[in-house]
Formats: structure tokens, sequence, C-alpha cells
């Protein structure tokens, strides 16, 4: 389903816009919308490295999807010996959080949980040395 429309795929048009949109019908032909968030290139290769480092250690690090809600956190991080951490992946320059997830945060961190933004390796070597995450 590659067709061009004004001279650019498809494809090309949800990599420009990190967002894809499918329509799905029922059978009373009422129309759903269902909206699926691309993640960037640049976003998508710090979640594959935590990953990666964190399974080296022995760990998960799971993805997390919440029905209905906005703002969760990309990856619930869970090292050996009982440490979890609510991580957010972002864009190694300019990745910003949205207003939902920075108040999720201030309510995860003043619950006690523990919360951390990584945009880049030396995140990643905060976070999994315990030398704190910034969040």
């Amino acid at each position: 389903m590659d067709q061009a429309i004004g001279g650019a795929s498809t494809d090309k048009i949800a990599m420009a816009c990190h967002v894809m949109f499918s329509f799905l019908f029922n059978d009373d032909t009422r129309t759903q919308f269902a909206m699926t968030v691309k993640l960037s290139d640049k976003e998508n290769a710090v979640e594959t490295e935590l990953v990666a480092r964190v399974r080296a250690l022995g760990g998960r690090a799971e993805k997390v999807t919440v029905m209905g809600t906005r703002g969760f956190f990309d990856r619930l991080v869970i090292l050996p010996g009982g440490r979890v951490i609510f991580c957010e992946c972002k864009r190694p320059r300019g990745g910003r959080m949205s207003a939902h997830q920075i108040e999720r945060a201030r309510v995860y961190t003043a619950l006690g949980a523990v919360v951390a933004v990584v945009a880049n390796s030396a995140d990643i070597d905060a976070l999994l040395n315990e030398q704190g995450p910034r969040s």
C-alpha cells in the first residue's frame, strides 16, 4: 500500500509525521479511529540500546502500553536485585516530555517510584550504574 500522494509515498509521509493513522470499519459502518505513533529513528535507537543493555545485566525492559492513558512511560525496567524504574525514552536532540508525561513523572516520583528519562548512552550508563536517573 505504497501509493504516491503528491509525489511522496505513504511510507515517507508517515515517517515525516511520525504518526500513521488507520481507519477501521465495523459491521454498523460506523468509522472507528485508531492512531499508532511511530518512534523516530533516533528515539528507537536509544530504546533499543536500553533494552539490550538491561538484558545483558540479566534484567528486563518491558514495553508498556496502558489503554486509555496518555503519557505513560515507554519501558518498565526491572534490574536484578529488585530495582524497578519507570523509563521514558527520548531522542538525543530535542526530545521533550509532553505535559502528560511530566505530570505522570511528578506523581510517580511523589509516590516514591524511580522515574528516568534516557536520551543517550550516558543516561543509560547513569541508570544502570545506580548513579541515579535523571528525571
